[in-house]
């Protein structure tokens, strides 16, 4: 039997002993992992396990024998197997408006993510209008940046839209004069910022009145004066006449218009410094071609046989007197309401019942039923006393037509041919646009029975503005009303006449005309609305007469 190797048997048992080593590192590892160690996607390192060691082989010589290890001598055992722990990852930062994101991976791969608060307000900026701006048109539009794409811009209160940063708004503003903007910005997150500016608001242009001469004017001096006055709430940057630079005196002007032969056109025109322009025109006429003058002798006059006293009418005249009634109960006044006509606060002032609405009482009745408002009249009188009839002045005032010359205001007289002058005397000092003149409108109309005809329709927006046109009726029992054409409720009523022997009755109802040359004719009470009623009288020489007249309801 051979000799047992010492040698060869040791090797043996250190591989042995090596492998199980290793395998038992192996397993402790695992072990770790599955226990709740830290979850991680890296690799564990591990020592790769050992090779079996061959021994060498016996040099040649050797008795077969291995030597033996001492047995105090060491055996180098397997190295440890320790996973590497990966270096930690820095978490993510997250805003508090964001949403964290999410790893594919699923639950259990999920990275952990802290919020952080957003606290960063938006800048906004307004860039248009400048601050302290003069603007001249409503709507305005404004524009302007804000660097927070999540951010909503409001200008007071106005929804602004936002492209590329850029917002822009068309925001209405509420008065004349001095405006504030203020463009609000607020982001996602609640921030909120605020940029505002001041700007002033003119839309209204220079207020321009022409005080001579008249419209319409005809003269034959070939030069004229126009004066007038310019006014605006803010500064004038220039004033013309007929496009020529026109010098002011605090707003007045006076200058000298040299006139052409026929029609010369004046106009007087200004602009203020937010761009207003506003403008008055008014036309006068050259005339200085010397009308041909013919003359006709006069047919002497044949007395007539019948007429005994014919040269004495006018020195012998008689006297009419009498009264007018109503009978019955007066029909209700007509109401207007104000607020359906321009300037409602200036017109309320006078003849307002206190609910908003103007009254007018076209029939009037006073003590022991006197009616008021009625013209009486004698017609087809031949000769008499001359008759120098001026015209008929008729002025508005408080939002009433108003009749001059006479106990009444409401009823008057008109002479054919002859002028009638209507002049402007309202302004309302609390309303820039009637500061210089509430804007009333004549309309004047022949009237005959249902049917009425137009004679002329002209503005007066001044205060103090004057129109005067002829009065043309073509029709037999026609009468001349006057009506505004701004507010409805001003009225005026008047009757053609054709001598001096005329009046309007009193608040009694009681009148009297004198030196009427005797004679036979026919007396005629007119009243507005009622109508007319005659009676025919004898007028003696110096003799008294009298004329009763009862007038009823409709």
């Amino acid at each position: 039997m051979a000799p047992l190797n010492l040698s060869r048997c040791g090797l043996t048992f250190v591989l042995v002993l090596v492998l199980l080593t290793a395998c038992e590192a192996a397993k402790t590892g695992e072990q770790s992992a599955k226990s709740g160690g830290p979850q991680t996607n890296t690799a564990t390192t591990t020592a790769p396990p050992a090779l079996p060691v061959t021994p060498p082989p016996t040099p040649p010589g050797s008795s077969g024998q291995e030597a033996t290890p001492h047995p105090n001598e060491a055996t180098e055992p397997a190295p440890d197997v320790t996973p590497i722990k990966p270096s930690p990852v820095p978490e993510p930062r997250v805003l508090a408006n964001e949403a964290p994101a999410v790893d594919a991976g699923g639950p259990s791969e999920r990275a952990t993510v802290a919020k952080v608060p957003d606290t960063t307000r938006p800048t906004v900026t307004i860039r248009s209008p400048a601050y302290g701006a003069l603007l001249n048109r409503n709507p305005v539009i404004i524009t302007g940046t804000v660097d927070d794409a999540t951010a909503a811009v409001t200008v007071n209160d106005v929804r602004a839209t936002i492209k590329g940063g850029t917002f822009t708004a068309h925001v209405i503003l509420p008065e004349q004069g001095s405006n504030r903007l203020a463009a609000t910005a607020l982001d996602r997150a609640g921030n909120r910022s605020t940029d505002s500016i001041m700007v002033t608001l003119d839309t209204l242009g220079p207020d321009i009145s022409i005080s001579a001469p008249l419209n319409g004017l005809v003269t034959k001096v070939p030069r004229v004066t126009v004066t007038g006055r310019i006014s605006d709430a803010g500064e004038l940057a220039e004033a013309l006449l007929n496009g020529a630079p026109l010098a002011l005196d605090r707003g007045d002007f006076s200058v000298g218009v040299p006139l052409v032969e026929r029609e010369n056109v004046i106009t007087v025109s200004a602009r203020d410094v937010a761009g207003n322009e506003r403008s008055r025109t008014i036309t006068v006429n050259l005339d200085t071609t010397v009308p041909a003058v013919v003359v006709v002798p006069a047919e002497p006059a044949e007395p007539d046989e019948d007429d005994d006293d014919s040269g004495a009418r006018s020195a012998e005249g008689g006297t009419l007197t009498g009264k007018v009634t109503f009978k019955g109960i007066p029909p209700a006044p007509k109401t207007f309401a104000f607020n359906k006509f321009p300037n409602p606060g200036f017109c309320s002032k006078i003849d307002s019942d206190g609910n908003g609405n103007r009254v007018v009482q076209e029939v009037q009745v006073g003590k022991d039923n006197a009616l008021k408002d009625v013209v009486v009249y004698v017609e087809g009188v031949q000769g008499g006393k001359p008759f120098n009839f001026e015209g008929t002045k008729v002025t508005a005032d408080g939002c009433r037509f108003l009749v001059q010359g006479g106990p009444s205001t409401f009823a008057g007289v008109v002479v054919k041919k002859k002028e009638i002058q209507i002049e402007n005397m309202d302004a309302d000092p609390n309303d820039p646009k009637a500061f210089t003149g509430v804007l009333h409108n004549p309309h004047a109309y022949e009237v005959a029975g249902a049917s009425s005809t137009t004679i002329f329709n002209l503005p007066l927006p001044e205060k103090g503005q004057i129109v005067k046109k002829p009065v043309i009726l073509r029709k037999k029992e026609s009468i001349f009303k006057l009506e505004c054409d701004q507010h409805n409720f001003m009225q005026a009523f008047l009757v053609p006449i054709e001598n001096p022997y005329y009046t309007i009755v009193g608040d009694n109802g009681t009148f009297t005309i004198r030196d009427i040359p005797p004679g036979t004719y026919e007396v005629y009470a007119w009243h507005p609305t009622l109508g007319k009623q005659e009676a025919n009288v004898t007028i003696r020489a110096k003799g008294h007469t009298t004329a009763d007249f009862s007038f009823a309801a409709k």
